[in-house]
């Protein structure tokens, strides 16, 4: 009995050896076959035969499956100019790797150079999700965090961005209204067109000079039931619309029915008071038409949605000199300006000093020291700046310039990630490509 265990334990130790043997054998056998088709992919890669490189990399990788061999793969079929494939290559080692940097690294190298933004951004964002970093993918990122695409849009002109929409004039036609990117959302069918505001409505003049609200469909909502001969009319900002009839100004409802005033001019409502002008001096009031204090100004700086007020902080001129005030007309800091222009935001307004424009914040306190020929508020982060190149953007977090100035003139961007820019007396407009998509 002894002996027959000791036959059947030493052919077991033989069945092992040899199995052991073989796969050993087997093993060898495949990693020489592996690294001779290798290196006839390479051989045959730079003698320029193409097609059997492709098969012995093919026959290689059915071998050993491995990361670093799909990336010569990807690296062969760039440098023989094989894009398709390097592309198509490239989104399959990042769906076969999905946590490894290397394959969003390789494609969002190649979109950069070849200057497909939009689909870099697509990359970076996919390795961002899984929570790849890496100092080529925070390069490239660095590199292209600015690069625009012009979409030609061809206005004459464009009001303010404003609770969605601009109120744009296209050429040889008359105002309509465009979203965040410049597509058409309301005909272009009205003498004049006001910003939209929060309450979702907008003042126009129809081509017969009557004035009215429509929504942001294009429906008429209010209408003047006394039929007035109102000249000029401001958005409906708290409930408000400054009007001008028979060359005076005063507040209406959205009815169009008379609050209050008869001012030489009126601006709109924001943060509580509004700016009105009575002969040569303007007064600070409330939503009740009183004076917030007896203080008068020579002047007070006016946006482009007719509101002196803005971020509570409005800039006026005492003694020929811009100052800040707040909403109950105190000074706010010690400053004072030869111009300014209002805060459109939380950051930073623009003022003017010894002839060149620079930034101050809600406390008047220099953010970025005035050396612009021109300026304007930022807005999401930009600053449109002109020197003597021409209008382009400086970036609030880098105080410098990030987009050339090469435009004729350059509008603020909006938080779509786009802007109106002006080339040969037409605005187009400018996108972001990492804010936008196709």
């Amino acid at each position: 009995m002894r002996g027959t265990k000791t036959i059947v334990a030493a052919g077991i130790i033989v069945f092992f050896a040899f199995a052991w043997y073989t796969l050993f054998s087997n093993s060898t056998r495949l990693q020489k076959e592996y690294e001779s088709c290798l290196a006839d992919a390479r051989q045959k890669m730079e003698m320029g035969i193409t097609k059997d490189a492709t098969d012995q990399y093919m026959k290689a990788l059915s071998m050993y499956e491995s990361l670093d061999l799909r990336l010569e793969i990807a690296e062969y079929y760039y440098k023989t100019g094989q894009y398709d494939n390097y592309d198509e290559w490239c989104h399959t080692l990042m769906a076969k790797y999905p946590r490894k940097k290397e394959g969003y690294e390789k494609m969002a190298s190649y979109y950069q150079e070849t200057e497909d933004y939009y689909e870099c951004y697509d990359i970076l964002n996919a390795a961002a999700q899984r929570k790849l970093k890496s100092e080529q993918l925070s390069k490239i990122q660095q590199n292209i965090y600015y690069k625009y695409e012009l979409k030609k849009v061809s206005l004459e002109a464009y009001k303010i961005y404003s609770s969605g929409y601009y109120a744009v004039k296209k050429e040889e036609k008359n105002w309509g209204y465009c979203d965040a990117r410049g597509d058409n959302k309301i005909a272009y069918n009205y003498a004049e067109a006001q910003c939209f505001t929060s309450s979702g409505l907008a003042p126009v003049k129809s081509m017969d000079g009557e004035f009215y609200l429509i929504d942001k469909d294009g429906n008429k909502k209010y209408v003047d039931i006394e039929k007035k001969k109102i000249e000029e009319c401001s958005p409906l900002s708290e409930d408000k619309m400054a009007v001008k009839i028979d060359g005076r100004y005063c507040y209406v409802d959205v009815n169009f029915k008379k609050q209050f005033g008869d001012y030489d001019y009126a601006t709109a409502f924001n943060n509580g008071v509004a700016a009105v002008k009575e002969g040569q001096n303007w007064f600070i009031i409330n939503k009740n038409g009183e004076k917030i204090q007896e203080q008068a100004y020579q002047n007070v700086i006016i946006d482009e949605k007719q509101v002196a007020f803005r971020n509570s902080c409005a800039f006026v001129q005492i003694n020929d000199t811009y100052r800040m005030i707040n909403t109950k007309g105190e000074q706010v800091g010690d400053q004072a300006w030869e111009d300014a222009k209002l805060f459109l935001s939380d950051l930073p307004a623009c003022v003017k000093s010894q002839g060149r424009w620079g930034f101050v914040d809600a406390n008047g306190q220099w953010v970025i020291k005035p050396s612009y020929l021109d300026a304007k508020p930022f807005t999401n982060g930009l600053a449109p700046v002109r020197t003597d190149s021409g209008w382009g953007y400086i970036d609030l977090e880098q105080k410098e310039q990030v987009i050339p100035c090469e435009f004729d003139d350059a509008g603020n961007f909006n938080d779509g990630g786009c802007a109106w820019v002006m080339k040969e007396g037409r605005w187009n407009m400018l996108f972001l490509y990492r804010l936008n998509k196709r």
